[in-house]
């Protein structure tokens, strides 16, 4: 849960449709970006970060890659003869 966000709405009184409104998304998307199942653009991110004067790094911190993400990445192409 994006608990950074949530202290926000709570912090500052506001539902979810209130605050939804005010950074020009749907209630259901924030809905979705509070329990972490998605992740924003990066204008949403941004403008949330604006609205509610956090970091975007605090508010969507990036996501850790796994072992197997990391080593598929370190890679070598192989050549093609």
């Amino acid at each position: 849960m994006n608990q950074q966000l949530q202290k926000w709405l709570s912090d500052a009184g506001l539902t979810q449709i209130d605050a939804a409104r005010k950074f020009g998304i749907t209630q259901a998307y924030l809905s979705q970006l509070l329990l972490g199942r998605r992740r924003p653009s990066l204008g949403v991110a941004f403008r949330i970060a604006g609205i509610t004067r956090l970091s975007v790094d605090d508010l969507f911190p990036p996501k850790r890659r796994t072992r197997r993400a990391r080593r598929s990445s370190l890679k070598q192409p192989e050549a093609n003869p």
